[in-house]
C-alpha cells in the first residue's frame, strides 16, 4: 500500500505492524539511542555500540522510514526526535538521564513524556530575546500554566526536503503573540495545547503508534 508521510508520525494510508513485540524491541532500543544522542555521545559510536542490535531488528531503515531519525544529504543524523543531535536554541535538562538539545518547541515539551522525567527547558523568546525557563513533570496530570504561546508549522513532504531544516526552526516559544512573525504558514497553539500535542506525539505510547502505522516491512 502507497504510504504518504509528511513528517515523524504523519502517515496516512497505511496499515498497522501487528507483531508487537518487534515494536516493542525496536523502542526500547530507540530509547536507549535518544539517552546517549542528548548526552552528545557521536552517531558513529552509538553505531559501533549498537551494531548487532541495528543489524538484527533492520534499527535504521525503521527508524528512517518512520521518520524517527532524520539525516541530511551527506547522510550526517540532523534529528533524532524529539532530541536533536547538534546545538539547538531549545536546552533541556532531563532528571536523571542527561541535559542536550530538543529539535524545536513542541518537541522540547515532550522530551519530559518520552523519558518519564522531570525536564527543564531553557530558551528564549526569538523576537525579544527574554529568557523562558519551563519545567514539565510528566508524573503530573496537568502541567503549570505558562504565559507564553507556541508558533506551529505544518508537516512538510518529503520531497520538499528535511523537516528537521525546514519545519523545526519555526516552531517556538514568544511571550505575546504579537510576537510571531507574519506568517500565514504557522498556526498559533496555547501553551496548553501544545503540551498535549507533544505529550501525544513523544510519549512512549504515541511513538510507539507512529512504528505501528508506518508500513514497514523488516527483512531479518
Amino acid at each position: 500500500m502507497h504510504i504518504i508521510r509528511k513528517n515523524f508520525c504523519d502517515v496516512i494510508e497505511v496499515q498497522p505492524i501487528r507483531n508487537e513485540d518487534r515494536i516493542e524491541e525496536l523502542f526500547a532500543i530507540h530509547l536507549k539511542v535518544l539517552r546517549r544522542v542528548l548526552n552528545g555521545k557521536p552517531f558513529e559510536r552509538i553505531q559501533e555500540e549498537f551494531k548487532r542490535d541495528f543489524e538484527r531488528t533492520n534499527y535504521l531503515n525503521v527508524m528512517k522510514r518512520s521518520g524517527s531519525l532524520s539525516f541530511n544529504a551527506n547522510g550526517v543524523l540532523i534529528g533524532a526526535y524529539p532530541i536533536s543531535p547538534v546545538q539547538s536554541p531549545f536546552m533541556i535538562n532531563v532528571e536523571g538521564v542527561g541535559s542536550g538539545y530538543a529539535m524545536c518547541a513542541i518537541d522540547a515539551l515532550g522530551v519530559a513524556y518520552t523519558f518519564g522525567a522531570k525536564t527543564l527547558i531553557e530558551t528564549k523568546d526569538p523576537t525579544t530575546a527574554k529568557p523562558i525557563r519551563i519545567s514539565v513533570d510528566p508524573s503530573l496530570e496537568k502541567q503549570s500554566q505558562y504565559d507564553l504561546v507556541v508558533s506551529y508549522k505544518p508537516p512538510c513532504d518529503l520531497d520538499e526536503g528535511s523537516c528537521a531544516e525546514l519545519q523545526c526552526p519555526a516552531i517556538n516559544f514568544y511571550y505575546s503573540q504579537k510576537s510571531v512573525p507574519s506568517n500565514h504558514t504557522l498556526e498559533i497553539f496555547s501553551f496548553e495545547k501544545a503540551v498535549n500535542y507533544a505529550k501525544q506525539r513523544f510519549s512512549p505510547t504515541g511513538m510507539k503508534k507512529c512504528l505501528e502505522l508506518a508500513n514497514i516491512t523488516l527483512d531479518i
